[in-house]
């Protein structure tokens, strides 16, 4: 039996914020897929709140992929090489064994982080944008996670869901219907697609 028969949906007000490992910062906790043990996941969703210059945690094993949701920017020193990211929605992936340190431009920023364990999943991050209207359909990601970052959109069934600013649907690889998303607002969404190492 599958976990849930429809996507799972994952409330802003109901997501966790925790502190990152190293104490530097908070973030909120989005999902977390348990690993084969109970202090390694197989893949992670989270947004974490920047305010101030500091170096990311270490995550041995893991791959990260970040993406700037809202403020002016940050510069990511990865390995010692500055990478200026002032551009919103648009992913940028680097090693958790990497040693990181950022710094946010001009005051607080959201970021949106996915982490995967090399040994068990990779991730395929895309983001769409919907005109205030407008009505998308595509197919269910499998295993994932789609993450309404910005505007409202509503989820097309039986019982139609609303999604606002992120809301997130959890997919757990059983849904095999299309889903179809209608625009209230204009409006931007992320979809984190998680692959299985070795899977068929």
């Amino acid at each position: 039996m599958s976990r849930f028969p429809v996507p799972k949906v994952l409330r802003r007000a109901d997501q966790r914020v925790v502190p990152w490992r190293n104490g530097q910062g908070t973030t909120r906790e989005v999902h977390v897929a348990p690993g084969p043990s109970p202090d390694r996941f197989a893949w992670r969703v989270s947004i974490a709140t920047i305010d101030r210059p500091g170096p990311f945690s270490p995550y041995p094993g893991v791959d990260r992929t970040i993406m700037l949701i809202d403020g002016a920017g940050m510069i990511l020193a990865v390995d010692g090489i500055a990478q200026r990211i002032e551009e919103r929605f648009l992913p940028f992936g680097f090693r958790g064994e990497s040693t990181v340190v950022c710094t946010p431009l001009g005051g607080r920023i959201h970021d949106f982080n996915v982490m995967t364990d090399r040994t068990l999943c990779s991730t395929r991050v895309a983001v769409s944008r919907l005109a205030e209207g407008e009505t998308r359909s595509r197919p269910a990601p499998g295993s994932g996670l789609l993450a309404c970052l910005t505007g409202k959109v509503t989820v097309a069934g039986a019982d139609p869901i609303a999604l606002g600013p992120w809301d997130c649907l959890l997919f757990d690889g059983r849904e095999d219907a299309d889903v179809t998303l209608t625009a209230v607002t204009n409006a931007t969404l992320v979809l984190a697609a998680m692959d299985r190492r070795g899977a068929a």
